[in-house]
């Protein structure tokens, strides 16, 4: 369980930077943009480039976001999932209990004489 714990830790470690990067990239761009205005009136144009930078740069986060949260509960899944070898080994130990649990069963069911 510490296992998890430690992935569910790390990847919210990762969400938290990448949110904070975006904010970084946004703060630039307001910047940026702030500057164009201070230099003269923004050109459609250059508005549209400005918004469609930032536009592309919060998907490119947001994609990455989820992307790290869908590798740590992966992570989470695959350390909770028994391996195959222990599940082969659970099923012969059912089959062995099914074999004696009949055994009994059948000596109840003889006649004792």
């Amino acid at each position: 369980m510490g296992d998890l714990r430690a992935a569910v830790q790390e990847s919210w470690a990762r969400a938290v930077l990448a949110a904070s990067s975006v904010e970084e990239q946004a703060q630039e761009l307001a910047g940026r943009i702030t500057q164009s205005f201070q230099e003269g009136p923004l050109s459609p144009d250059n508005a549209h480039k400005l918004l469609a930078e930032m536009a592309g740069k919060l998907r490119e986060h947001r994609q990455q976001v989820q992307a790290q949260l869908e590798d740590a509960v992966r992570r989470g899944v695959d350390r909770l999932r028994p391996a195959r070898a222990q599940l082969d080994a659970l099923r012969r130990r059912v089959e062995e209990l099914e074999q004696k649990l009949a055994r009994v069963e059948s000596r109840r069911e003889k006649p004792n004489g």
